[in-house]
């Protein structure tokens, strides 16, 4: 008989068993619990919605709360989808889609999104009403750096920064404790938030900047530069505060790209 429930602490070696033999064999949240740990665990359980055929698991939805890292955004809760799988033999079933319902059934939240769906699971998204759409990604280049990652067409014009007024200041958990950052209305995130999901981080290391114009901070900036051989880029990963700021960034960024000895950032 198939059942439809919350992880349990005790299914956490069941599930990360099932994401080495269905998921991807290898795949960190496989053979990390310290991740599986900082990523999921909840006060009871874990934030996965599990499918079992008797004490078979044989589907599982993981999600991230916005409200794990900062309790306050609990009214404004959004739930980003992690890892979606069914066993190939219960594709066919439909209790993926239950999972999904359980989920938005079971966990308070404003709103349920995700990044990196392929088209055949948009499409699914689409039947089940939700919005979806292709994310754009900008990137602005280091007009003093040798090109070893990017890749473009011949003639093509590169995206260099334009001046702006801003400056980057880069931000400590107590810079951010004392920030009074109004909540950011579209993405519901706060300087509480930036300090437990990238500071405290446990594995990437990230850097959070304050975006300041006129001696206010008006936007947060979490990034991380990636390295690969000789080469580096700097990836925006999070933004919180007054859009607009970014505009305002060109000449911060240029400064930020030489130090970091990157070829680009991309956001």
């Amino acid at each position: 008989m198939i059942s439809i429930r919350r992880c349990d602490s005790d299914d956490v070696r069941p599930l990360m068993d099932f994401i080495e033999q269905h998921w991807k064999q290898g795949h960190v949240l496989a053979h990390s619990k310290r991740l599986m740990d900082w990523q999921h665990a909840a006060a009871s359980g874990y934030n996965y919605i599990l499918a079992w055929d008797g004490d078979v698991l044989i589907g599982a939805l993981g999600y991230i709360p916005t409200a794990r890292f900062d309790a306050s955004l609990t009214g404004t809760n959004i739930l980003w989808l992690a890892l979606w799988k069914m066993r190939d033999d219960y594709n066919s079933s439909l209790i993926g889609v239950k999972l999904l319902y359980e989920l938005s059934s079971l966990e308070p939240n404003i709103g349920i999104a995700v990044n990196g769906i392929n088209d055949s699971v948009a499409r699914l998204y689409g039947a089940l009403g939700y919005a979806t759409a292709e994310l754009k990604q900008y990137c602005l280049v280091n007009v003093k750096a040798e090109r070893a990652l990017l890749k473009y067409p011949k003639g093509f014009c590169l995206p260099a920064p334009k001046h702006g007024p801003a400056l980057l200041k880069i931000m400590s958990a107590s810079d951010l404790e004392k920030l009074k950052l109004p909540i950011d209305s579209l993405s519901h995130k706060t300087p509480a938030y930036f300090i437990e999901r990238f500071i405290k981080h446990p594995f990437y290391e990230y850097k959070v900047y304050g975006v300041q114009r006129d001696k206010n901070i008006s936007a947060l900036l979490a990034l991380r530069t990636v390295r690969h051989q000789d080469a580096a880029a700097i990836r925006i990963v999070d933004f919180s505060g007054d859009v607009t700021a970014l505009a305002s960034c060109g000449t911060a960024l240029q400064g930020l790209m030489e130090s970091e000895g990157a070829e680009y950032v991309d956001f």
